[in-house]
C-alpha cells in the first residue's frame, strides 16, 4: 500500500510494480505532477535573478560556442 506522491491527491494504491517503487496512484497523477514541476522550473529559469553564467552560450553541434562559429562565405566578404 502507498499514498499518492502528488500533493493534491489523497488516493491510496496497491504497489504492483516489479521494483516496488510506485509513487503515484495513476499515470494521470504522475503526469500532472511532472507538468507542474516542469512549469515551476521553467518559471525559475526565466526569472531575472538568474546567474550571469547561465547566459553563456553553450556548445552547438560543431562543438564550438554558438558565437564562435564561422559566418557563411558570402557574409565574410567585404
Amino acid at each position: 500500500m502507498g499514498a499518492c506522491a502528488r500533493e493534491s491527491c489523497s488516493q491510496a494504491f496497491v504497489d504492483s510494480s516489479k521494483a516496488g517503487r510506485q509513487r503515484y496512484c495513476s499515470a494521470r497523477c504522475g503526469n500532472t505532477d511532472a507538468v507542474a514541476r516542469h512549469r515551476q522550473s521553467a518559471k525559475r529559469a526565466s526569472s531575472p535573478e538568474r546567474n550571469a553564467l547561465d547566459r553563456i552560450p553553450t556548445p552547438g553541434k560543431l562543438g564550438r560556442p554558438v558565437w564562435a562559429r564561422k559566418l557563411p562565405v558570402e557574409l565574410n566578404e567585404p
